[in-house]
């Protein structure tokens, strides 16, 4: 009898409740798992998170290419210039008398967020266009440095664009890049500011974020230390990934300073280097440059099988 109350006890539904549990260990056990697991992943999903950013830019930098390509086909096959100053009204048919590139194409591109990469997080500036904030920029020795009409600026002439048989080897030349735009004094609205004029052009392929507090800092420069390199657009249309692949040795160390693209000078500006010189130490050491002087009688970085 006491046996069959013995067992009535242990089946009732309290105790079958109380079996069902978990015990203190099987919990910590539990909880050990979840945070391996949550190591594991927590990096791959960063992983995962940055290489959506990066298509997402690359698409963008795609748009802006296209862009540029209608853009020749609308003019003669010319490229855009940089910036373009004295051609609006009454003297021409441009809204302003200063436009950046950005501006000049913005009819074919539509909407100003292709501008815009994810891979840059500071700051983005009020605009006639919302909040954006410019991600890529220009190599100046495609698209020149101002085009300025006769007379406008007395004798600073700039200089004019040029066409698509100018560039000797499309696939090889670099017409965009990923730059930190730099944020300067004006960054509530730098839109018609010299913060915006500079920051539409890329100097050369260094990295952006190299030495802080040196001169050349604050114009941000090519390519995202967290994605190991940048998005590049190219003047027969196409756009790819580049990881940094150059170095230089900076206070007795080497360290990874950018990307270096076959055709290019292994300088900063487009003054350095040409007589045997010293790069200008405001900028370092640049890699693959990109620049152009501003007047018609300064230089330029040559282009790829340029002679």
């Amino acid at each position: 009898m006491n046996a069959i109350i013995q067992s009535t006890k242990e089946n009732t539904p309290m105790n079958r409740q109380r079996r069902q549990g978990f015990t203190l260990i099987e919990l910590l056990v539990v909880i050990a798992i979840i945070a391996i697991l949550a190591a594991i992943l927590f990096p791959v999903f960063a992983q995962a998170k940055t290489a959506a950013k990066k298509v997402v830019a690359l698409n963008n930098l795609n748009q802006l290419t296209k862009a540029t390509l209608m853009y020749q086909s609308d003019n003669d096959d010319y490229y855009g210039p940089k910036v373009r100053v004295g051609f609006g009204p009454p003297a021409g048919g441009d809204p302003t008398n200063a436009m950046s590139y950005d501006k000049i194409i913005d009819p074919y591109v539509k909407s100003f967020e292709v501008w815009y990469s994810p891979l840059d997080g500071r700051t983005k500036y009020t605009t006639p266009r919302g909040q954006i904030r410019r991600s890529f920029a220009l190599a100046s020795n495609v698209f020149k440095s101002t085009q300025v009409r006769d007379g406008y600026w007395g004798g600073f002439r700039g200089k004019d664009p040029i066409t698509t048989s100018s560039v000797p080897r499309p696939a090889d030349t670099i017409l965009f890049g990923e730059r930190r735009q730099t944020t300067g004094n004006n960054v509530v609205d730098p839109w018609t500011k010299d913060d915006w004029f500079y920051g539409i052009q890329a100097n050369n392929t260094r990295r952006e974020d190299l030495i802080p507090g040196e001169p050349a800092f604050a114009f941000g420069e090519i390519s995202y230390k967290a994605a190991d390199g940048a998005n590049w657009a190219f003047a027969d249309g196409h756009v790819k990934f580049f990881k940094m692949n150059g170095y230089h040795i900076y206070q007795g160390t080497p360290r990874l300073w950018g990307t270096v693209f076959p055709g290019y000078r292994e300088s900063p500006r487009w003054q350095d280097n040409q007589s045997g010189n010293s790069p200008d130490p405001y900028w370092h050491k640049g890699l693959s440059c990109l620049d152009s002087g501003w007047d018609i009688n300064e230089g330029d970085c040559p282009l790829p099988s340029d002679n």
